[in-house]
């Protein structure tokens, strides 16, 4: 199985983060793309970010809202980590 990962904050996910796993997914021929929600990376300590429960809901409903993309509402110990995919 081929997969590819897109991680991000994500803050706000847009067109252009969607339009890149779709294509990524075709390109390269991919079985799934999985979407991972950074939370707050080490690198944007002095920014502010959205919650990651925030950042997760939107990338679930922009995923949703697409009809050719799926979610998957894994449970993790960790909150800052769901990874989300496309079928």
């Amino acid at each position: 199985m081929n997969i590819g990962i897109l991680g991000g904050t994500f803050d706000p996910i847009h067109i252009g983060h969607l339009i890149l796993a779709v294509e990524a997914r075709v390109q390269l021929r991919l079985d799934e793309v999985l979407f991972v929600p950074a939370g707050q990376p080490w690198l944007k300590v002095e920014r502010n970010i959205t919650p990651p429960f925030h950042q997760v809901e939107m990338v679930r409903r922009a995923i949703l809202a697409t009809l050719i993309l799926s979610f998957a509402p894994w449970k993790w110990s960790v909150p800052v980590l769901l990874i989300l995919w496309i079928h």
